[in-house]
């Protein structure tokens, strides 16, 4: 009987070890995938590409001492590394994400909706969608914006965008009488008082408050004051004209570096102005205003050596005291508006009590410029 026992008692110990050796072994397995899990998250939060860098991003984690992600090799193909794996990781990754997201937004008292379209790289129109919403915890009350949803849409006329609208909200369980206030910018389909989307909304929830974005709202009130001087008017086109100039010819462009080197200026590149993007304004009167006498140059031998009549034009209208004035205007109105349109942005609720009318930004922009 003793010995027995003594057997048993050997084998409960072997058991035991092989037990807490597997144990081991399926913490490390854990551990590893939770690692490469952050590895992923990290190339996604990063806008990395993740299906072509993830393999090295391992192999660098590996060399500086993470020797747990060793055990993701289980073997022949079982390694972990996979284009499907990598996908598989991130759409988890994802489905936590967003379901804490929707969890929220179900149990915030009220909620805002923010949308725009848009099209992707195959041209196809799509409905973007982000969520303003409370959270609770405890007694601290933080207020939330979350990207919410991204929609194909057949057409941008306001039944569809409503029809998938009210798709978003059944299949995610968001209560429309919680849909407080429509965030938009201010297009006919989203804002028209009888058909738009915001009026179809209203008539499922009456006390929902329509708002045109405050900071869009800035720079189209900016860009119409603007079109009230017919000479900033002529000099906005003359900076796209400058820009796509030198952007559309890599000889004219390496011309241009060759002399602000020879010129002891910074290699600085001209930017784009677009009609209703201040920031863009911005940069580009900077970039002009920085290396003028160098674009004056290269314009002068354009237009001399290689007979170019735009350069010619160019160069006649950037030489006159009246453009030098003007940029140097604009160089001192310009950051105040950019500013101003930073701090709309994210504060473009704090608008919805205020409802400020375009005429008031149009006309106080007017008297800046």
């Amino acid at each position: 009987m003793h010995q027995k026992a003594e057997g048993l008692e050997r084998d409960n110990k072997e058991n035991h070890q092989v037990d807490q050796f597997i144990g081991t072994q399926v913490n490390l397995q854990k551990l590893a995938v939770e690692g490469a899990m952050k590895c992923i998250y990290w190339l996604a939060k990063n806008e990395v590409a993740h299906t072509t860098k993830y393999v090295s991003l391992l192999d660098f984690v590996k060399s500086m001492g993470c020797t747990y992600l060793e055990h993701l090799d289980q073997g022949g193909n079982a390694n972990y590394t996979s284009e499907r794996i990598v996908q598989e990781f991130l759409l988890s990754i994802s489905g936590v994400i967003t379901n804490k997201i929707y969890s929220d937004i179900q149990k915030s008292p009220v909620f805002g909706t923010l949308m725009d379209e848009t099209t992707d790289i195959a041209i196809m129109k799509q409905l973007i969608t982000y969520t303003r919403y409370i959270t609770v915890t405890g007694n601290t009350c933080e207020v939330k914006t979350s990207f919410t949803n991204i929609d194909n849409l057949v057409d941008g006329k306001a039944d569809t965008i409503m029809k998938s609208t009210e798709d978003l909200f059944n299949n995610l369980n968001f209560d429309f009488n919680k849909c407080t206030s429509l965030g938009s910018d201010g297009a006919a389909v989203m804002v028209g008082k009888n058909a738009g989307v915001a009026a179809k909304l209203k008539e499922k929830n009456s006390s929902l408050i329509n708002v045109h974005c405050v900071a869009h709202r800035l720079a189209l009130a900016a860009a119409q004051a603007m079109n009230g001087i017919r000479y900033l008017k002529r000099l906005s086109s003359t900076l796209q004209q400058l820009f796509y100039f030198y952007q559309n010819s890599s000889v004219r462009m390496a011309g241009l570096a060759e002399i602000q080197k020879i010129l002891g200026e910074s290699d600085i590149r001209l930017k784009d102005a677009k009609a209703v993007r201040w920031l863009s304004h911005q940069r580009a009167v900077n970039a002009i205003r920085r290396s003028l006498p160098a674009v004056i140059t290269s314009l002068e031998r354009e237009a001399s050596e290689r007979d170019n009549a735009t350069a010619a034009g160019l160069v006649s209208f950037i030489k006159d005291y009246q453009f030098i004035a003007s940029i140097h205007m604009l160089s001192d109105v310009l950051p105040h508006l950019s500013r101003l349109s930073l701090l709309f942005q994210p504060y473009r609720y704090l608008f919805l009590v205020l409802n400020c009318r375009p005429s008031v930004f149009s006309s106080l922009t007017y008297c800046v410029l």
